[in-house]
């Protein structure tokens, strides 16, 4: 059916956030989920339509779909972000916020139930000939 899927209207992204959209999909040690949500960020605020993002980047549409609401919801909290920012110096807090947008919901499932604390404990109360595989020198 041509035509069923409503066009998509471009994401707003200021001049900055592209900026720093860019730098992460150009940087050689960004992530490449990072890598992959930025690019559709880019393209969708160029005016292309879920469907041609999806096909461009060889994703599914449902993903695209996904991200773009995710940054319709964080665009207020980015925009303040930048307000505050207005220096090119402190840049920095606008990439981390977006690289935050740009990240993993938080997983539900069962919390952690050992701090750090108790583990480093239990493994320094270890006896070092029981870990398998070990030689101990005497």
């Amino acid at each position: 059916m041509p035509g069923y899927y409503k066009k998509a209207c471009p994401l707003p992204v200021s001049v900055m956030q592209r900026t720093v959209l860019e730098e992460i999909v150009q940087r050689h040690t960004s992530r490449q989920d990072h890598v992959k949500r930025a690019g559709i960020i880019l393209y969708s605020s160029e005016g292309m339509s879920i469907i041609e993002v999806a096909e461009h980047l060889k994703i599914h549409r449902k993903t695209v779909s996904l991200w773009r609401s995710r940054w319709l919801c964080h665009q207020e909290h980015l925009t303040l972000i930048e307000v505050e920012v207005e220096v090119e110096a402190d840049r920095p807090a606008l990439s981390e916020a977006i690289l935050s947008t740009l990240s993993d919901a938080p997983r539900c499932g069962t919390p952690v139930t050992y701090t750090a604390q108790v583990v480093d404990s239990s493994n320094k109360q270890l006896d070092p000939s029981a870990i398998r595989g070990t030689i101990v020198l005497s």
